[in-house]
């Protein structure tokens, strides 16, 4: 009998021994910003948990802009880049907005730190990096076939974002690599689409989540090669890109740009061709 009793007493207080543990545990806290680039004013949703009183620091970068929160302002502290939330209970969701810079490209990784009760030094929050846009004009498409590219990976690249609301019969991309023209079904850096319309119009859902590479790259294949822009520049020669591009004895003609009508020879390499 006895036996029994200093079992279950010792079965009780496992029990407990493990409650209390459960209830010490580390706070923990999990961040949601945007999924793409962010124009202006965004929210990040913070969802923490933890025991008793407790504190959720987000540090900002420069030029990005704590605006305001769904808590109560008396629970809100900001000094320099670093935005203080105190919560008086967990669990805890709340959001938060941010001013970007209206600098295009530019990016800012958040990071934090979650406190309670228990763990007062705090438990680090995963930095998540947040891009502005880098918007670009819009393209000018004439009557017939017309050319165009982007240098840039866009925030959405799907033909059907991209070509909303212009009126077209086809577009097509070269692949050099089986010499085979393809329907295109995303628009990608560097790669250079023939679309054919039937009047003028322009495509302006282009929208760039980060700067050209630098240096530009792409496989060249033995024959004709399709490529598009390298930069946002528009007055950049073909000699700078190809010539000056590591490729000087390896190529004969380099047509282009393309203005509507006609292709206008820019580069002709004697060291290749005759």
């Amino acid at each position: 009998m006895n036996i029994r009793v200093i079992n279950i007493v010792g079965i009780l207080l496992a029990i407990l021994s493990l409650t209390i543990a459960a209830a010490v545990a580390d706070p923990s806290a999990a961040r949601v910003v945007p999924g793409d680039c962010v124009d202006g004013q965004f929210d990040v949703q913070i969802t923490a948990s933890g025991t008793g009183l407790g504190q959720i620091k987000e540090t900002l970068c420069d030029g990005w802009t704590y605006v305001g929160s769904t808590m109560d302002p008396d629970q809100v502290s900001v000094s320099g880049n670093t935005v203080t939330f105190t919560v008086f209970s967990f669990p805890q969701t709340f959001t938060y907005t941010v001013q970007a810079p209206a600098t295009p490209g530019a990016t800012c990784t958040i990071s934090g730190i979650v406190k309670d009760t228990v763990n007062t030094a705090g438990v680090p929050i995963a930095g998540q990096q947040v891009s502005v846009c880098i918007p670009i004009e819009g393209i000018l498409l004439e009557e017939g076939w017309n050319l165009f590219s982007v240098p840039c990976v866009l925030e959405n690249d799907t033909v059907e974002y991209v070509l909303e609301g212009v009126d077209y019969d086809a577009i097509v991309w070269y692949d050099a690599s089986d010499q085979t023209w393809y329907i295109a079904v995303d628009i990608v850096p560097m790669t250079a689409y023939a679309i054919i319309v039937n009047e003028t119009q322009t495509i302006e859902n282009i929208e760039c989540i980060s700067e050209p590479i630098v240096p530009p790259t792409r496989h060249m294949y033995p024959g004709w090669n399709l490529v598009g822009l390298t930069s946002f520049d528009t007055t950049k020669k073909a000699e700078s890109t190809f010539i000056a591009g590591g490729i000087d004895d390896s190529y004969s003609r380099v047509w282009g740009p393309w203005d509507g009508t006609q292709f206008v020879q820019l580069g002709y390499n004697k060291n290749v061709l005759d």
